[in-house]
């Protein structure tokens, strides 16, 4: 963990911490709020969330 700059190294100690314990079953938006950069909404309801660390998850949506 040398790559980054300070703050990116800290962010990334930090997203290692946050997903190292039990899956959630909630959202946690305290959580969200230290680990979330951004969401793009696509249409069809496909949600990609991009996290600090350059990691994507996507999730489809029930949209209509």
């Amino acid at each position: 963990m040398q790559k980054g700059n300070a703050l990116e190294r800290l962010r990334a100690q930090q997203m290692i911490e946050l997903t190292a314990g039990a899956r959630l079953t909630a959202i946690d938006l305290s959580l969200v709020g230290k680990c979330l950069d951004y969401v793009v909404v696509n249409n069809g309801g496909i949600l990609a969330f991009h996290f600090l660390d350059g990691s994507q998850i996507c999730v489809e949506t029930d949209a209509d």
